[in-house]
């Protein structure tokens, strides 16, 4: 079974991407980010992790994680991104791992998952490729204030805490521009779709 991990700053296209590998390739595709909001359901292990570490800071009323002041205190301050993070991306990579186990064993022929801090955490290893999807800082600041519902100094800042693009571009198989047009984002898929399968 190939193995695909999907990379890349926030915003770069990579949910779009991994849709695509699964309606259009027939990948069985898995995102991180589905598995940590499962995992932050009341009771399961990272809300566990945060009631143990935070008490009821990032609780609401209705038991569930407060996302939004999560992210602005993963925002501010280093010290506890980098306890989450250490909590977290074992966790991630290993549900991930399990699951590609699970569909190699029902047939499954290609998967991907989409990892947005996959070298950050260690996790390259894991995937026969390595597809980064990047985008112009002006293009992924825009995209950030939209998505997050932040103001564009912030959005900067969500760009400054993660790894340069071009450190990934350098540690990437393929690269793909998430800031093109779709049509030319899926004649590019198909390039690099056709290469890693000459390969295999």
């Amino acid at each position: 079974m190939l193995k695909m991990g999907i990379t890349g700053s926030m915003a770069s296209g990579k949910s779009t991407v991994l849709n695509i590998l699964n309606s259009e390739y027939g990948f069985c595709v898995i995102s991180s980010d589905e598995i940590v909001r499962k995992l932050q359901q009341p009771g399961r292990i990272f809300w566990r992790f945060m009631k143990k570490n935070w008490g009821d800071e990032f609780i609401k009323e209705d038991s569930s994680i407060d996302r939004r002041k999560m992210a602005a205190r993963l925002l501010e301050k280093k010290s506890f991104r980098e306890q989450v993070e250490n909590f977290t991306h074992p966790v991630v990579l290993k549900k991930i791992n399990e699951k590609f186990k699970e569909w190699q064993k029902k047939g499954c022929r290609a998967a991907a998952a989409e990892v947005p801090l996959l070298f950050e955490a260690g996790g390259e290893g894991m995937f026969d490729v390595v597809l980064l999807l990047f985008a112009s800082e002006k293009e992924l600041v825009k995209r950030i204030k939209e998505e997050r519902d932040v103001d564009e100094k912030d959005a900067g800042r969500w760009l400054k805490i993660q790894m340069p693009q071009e450190e990934k571009k350098r540690r990437a198989d393929f690269i793909l521009d998430g800031g093109e047009p779709l049509d030319k984002e899926k004649e590019r898929l198909k390039e690099i779709m056709r290469e890693i399968l000459e390969e295999k």
